[in-house]
């Protein structure tokens, strides 16, 4: 999907400067469609999301990001989100590099796969270790907030899960 002028505009308020070029990423989500933004001075990574829950996914991510900006923890930096009527638009740094699913997919053997993914598993295991950064500690239980989010998607038809398999995985919870 092209990006419309207005679009284009508000992009360019955010990043200060003109916008050159604007490249589709071979590499794309199920959730969102990703660019790269080209201006004078930098590039940028631009997500759009366009129905009404990935929408709200992406602005959580938007605000995970902002409250991160300026910490030392390893992500991509905030640059703005954009709401439009019928999408949302996250701009953040362009990060050089590979995810994982495109490194998975060069390698050939089996032990190679699996060493990417515990790597991958060791880095998640400490960033996750790192003491909570007080914008966003919360005061509710994350994992419960996320069971009742993925009630209301069962109950609008937004997913491939069953209410069987969200039982289960609440009675879990309560364990």
């Amino acid at each position: 999907m092209d990006m419309n002028s207005s679009l284009e505009k508000n992009v360019e308020k955010v990043i200060g400067g003109k916008i050159h070029t604007i490249e589709l990423l071979e590499e794309q989500g199920c959730t969102s469609e990703v660019r790269r933004v080209y201006s004078d001075n930098s590039s940028y990574l631009l997500k759009s999301a366009y129905t009404e829950k990935y929408r709200c996914w992406l602005k959580s991510e938007a605000t995970v990001l902002e409250n991160l900006c300026g910490k030392d923890i390893p992500v991509p930096k905030y640059h703005g989100f954009i709401e439009e009527a019928d999408s949302s638009h996250l701009i953040m740094s362009f990060e050089k590099g590979i995810n994982l699913t495109a490194a998975l997919r060069k390698k050939s053997s089996l032990p190679e796969k699996k060493a990417l993914i515990k790597s991958f598993g060791v880095f998640l295991h400490q960033f996750h270790e790192k003491p909570l950064i007080d914008t966003i500690k919360r005061e509710n239980d994350w994992l419960e907030e996320q069971l009742k989010k993925a009630k209301s998607y069962v109950d609008r038809g937004q997913t491939d899960g069953s209410l069987e398999l969200l039982n289960h995985l609440m009675q879990f919870n309560k364990l």
